[in-house]
């Protein structure tokens, strides 16, 4: 038995969907050991809603669906006759496995956007930002630099007319307008 990584199109906001009727049907038709895993990428983002932290999950494949199956007659016509499933990814008829390495990042980012949780707002250097939590909480600041990687910003803030930099995380500031 081989199994190979594949993807699969489907609608928009029906990843999740699918996946579950994938394997409702897998298991109906007594195809469980032929599809033995799907994934619908997904990471943790935070948001900064009404001056809430807020987290969510985000698709960052909208649309696609990984399933690491042996590819089979069955197999291939039970996952393509489900509604909302545009097809394989590859030539009609004929699906291309994904690379392993490349699965390997996306599984390794989905998981790391559930350890660490990736930040939604975006700060550019010059922004005029309000701190709202730590040391220098309720101080006025501009931004000097952006570590979007971490979700950190190095403000500049005015004390006693020196510039004094902090570096803060993206959750401790909002843009001031």
């Amino acid at each position: 038995m081989t199994l190979r990584w594949y993807s699969i199109s489907v609608a928009s906001n029906y990843e999740k969907k699918v996946a579950e009727t994938i394997r409702a049907n897998a298991e109906k038709f007594g195809l469980s050991d032929s599809i033995k895993e799907i994934v619908v990428p997904v990471e943790n983002v935070v948001e900064i809603r009404r001056g809430k932290r807020a987290e969510r999950e985000r698709r960052f494949m909208p649309g696609y669906v990984l399933i690491r199956m042996e590819m089979s007659n069955e197999a291939y016509h039970l996952i393509n006759e489900i509604n909302r499933v545009a097809g394989f990814l590859g030539p009609r008829g004929n699906p291309s496995a994904l690379n392993e390495n490349e699965v390997n990042d996306i599984l390794n980012r989905a998981s790391e956007g559930q350890i660490q949780p990736r930040a939604l707002i975006t700060f550019e250097v010059g922004d005029k930002v309000l701190v709202t939590d730590g040391p220098f909480e309720g101080w006025n600041g501009m931004v000097e630099d952006v570590d979007n990687d971490n979700s950190r910003v190095i403000i500049g803030v005015s004390i006693f007319g020196r510039v004094t930099q902090t570096e803060l995380s993206f959750d401790q500031v909002t843009k001031d307008n």
